[in-house]
Protein backbone atom coordinates (compact mmCIF):
# COMPACT_ATOMS: atom_id res chain seq x y z
CA UNK A 1 0.00 0.00 0.00
CA UNK A 2 1.43 3.37 -1.00
CA UNK A 3 0.69 6.88 0.33
CA UNK A 4 0.96 9.57 -2.37
CA UNK A 5 0.78 13.35 -1.83
CA UNK A 6 -2.25 14.92 -3.51
CA UNK A 7 -1.60 17.89 -5.79
CA UNK A 8 -5.04 19.49 -5.71
CA UNK A 9 -7.93 19.98 -3.34
CA UNK A 10 -11.10 17.90 -3.64
CA UNK A 11 -14.57 17.57 -2.15
CA UNK A 12 -15.69 14.22 -0.75
CA UNK A 13 -18.78 14.20 -2.97
CA UNK A 14 -16.95 14.56 -6.28
CA UNK A 15 -13.43 13.23 -5.70
CA UNK A 16 -12.16 10.98 -8.45
CA UNK A 17 -8.75 9.57 -9.25
CA UNK A 18 -9.68 8.47 -12.74
CA UNK A 19 -10.17 10.45 -15.96
CA UNK A 20 -10.69 13.43 -16.24
CA UNK A 21 -7.55 14.42 -14.36
CA UNK A 22 -6.28 17.92 -13.80
CA UNK A 23 -2.84 16.51 -14.59
CA UNK A 24 -2.41 13.56 -16.96
CA UNK A 25 -2.01 10.40 -14.88
CA UNK A 26 -3.80 11.72 -11.81
CA UNK A 27 -3.78 14.47 -9.24
CA UNK A 28 -1.09 13.01 -7.03
CA UNK A 29 2.70 12.77 -7.01
CA UNK A 30 3.71 9.47 -8.63
CA UNK A 31 6.58 8.84 -6.17
CA UNK A 32 5.04 7.61 -2.89
CA UNK A 33 5.73 9.33 0.41
CA UNK A 34 5.51 6.02 2.28
CA UNK A 35 4.62 2.37 1.81
CA UNK A 36 3.61 -0.66 3.86
CA UNK A 37 3.41 -4.34 3.01
CA UNK A 38 -0.16 -5.53 3.63
CA UNK A 39 -0.67 -9.21 4.40
CA UNK A 40 -4.11 -9.45 6.03
CA UNK A 41 -6.78 -7.38 7.73
CA UNK A 42 -5.20 -5.35 10.47
CA UNK A 43 -3.52 -2.14 11.50
CA UNK A 44 -0.60 -0.83 9.46
CA UNK A 45 1.69 2.19 9.76
CA UNK A 46 2.77 4.55 7.01
CA UNK A 47 5.29 7.18 8.13
CA UNK A 48 4.64 10.51 6.40
CA UNK A 49 6.81 12.61 8.74
CA UNK A 50 8.60 14.37 5.89
CA UNK A 51 5.33 15.26 4.17
CA UNK A 52 3.77 16.51 7.40
CA UNK A 53 6.83 18.72 7.97
CA UNK A 54 6.54 20.17 4.44
CA UNK A 55 2.83 20.88 5.09
CA UNK A 56 3.64 22.60 8.40
CA UNK A 57 6.44 24.65 6.84
CA UNK A 58 4.20 25.72 3.94
CA UNK A 59 6.51 24.12 1.36
CA UNK A 60 3.62 22.22 -0.27
CA UNK A 61 -0.15 22.71 0.08
CA UNK A 62 -1.97 20.32 2.41
CA UNK A 63 -4.42 18.47 0.18
CA UNK A 64 -4.07 15.07 1.87
CA UNK A 65 -2.82 11.69 0.74
CA UNK A 66 -4.02 9.05 -1.68
CA UNK A 67 -3.77 5.47 -0.39
CA UNK A 68 -3.04 3.41 -3.49
CA UNK A 69 -2.77 -0.39 -3.47
CA UNK A 70 -0.33 -2.07 -5.81
CA UNK A 71 -0.01 -5.73 -6.66
CA UNK A 72 -2.76 -6.86 -4.31
CA UNK A 73 -5.64 -9.00 -5.55
CA UNK A 74 -9.02 -8.34 -3.96
CA UNK A 75 -7.86 -5.40 -1.87
CA UNK A 76 -10.65 -3.36 -0.31
CA UNK A 77 -10.22 0.01 1.31
CA UNK A 78 -13.29 1.31 3.10
CA UNK A 79 -14.64 4.82 2.63
CA UNK A 80 -16.51 7.11 5.02
CA UNK A 81 -19.77 5.69 3.66
CA UNK A 82 -19.04 2.30 5.27
CA UNK A 83 -20.54 3.00 8.71
CA UNK A 84 -19.63 -0.39 10.21
CA UNK A 85 -15.92 -0.24 9.31
CA UNK A 86 -15.06 3.44 8.90
CA UNK A 87 -11.40 4.01 7.99
CA UNK A 88 -9.23 5.81 10.52
CA UNK A 89 -6.07 7.81 10.33
CA UNK A 90 -4.16 8.25 13.56
CA UNK A 91 -1.48 10.91 13.72
CA UNK A 92 1.13 10.73 16.45
CA UNK A 93 2.91 13.96 17.26
CA UNK A 94 5.97 14.01 19.50
CA UNK A 95 7.65 17.16 20.76
CA UNK A 96 11.41 17.09 20.57
CA UNK A 97 13.44 18.35 23.49
CA UNK A 98 15.75 21.22 22.64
Amino acid sequence: LYAHRLTRDFNDGDATWTFPWTTAGGDYISIPEASAAIGANGRYSLRIDSLARRWMDGVVPEYGVLLKPSGMNGVRLNSLENVSETPRMVLDYHLRCA
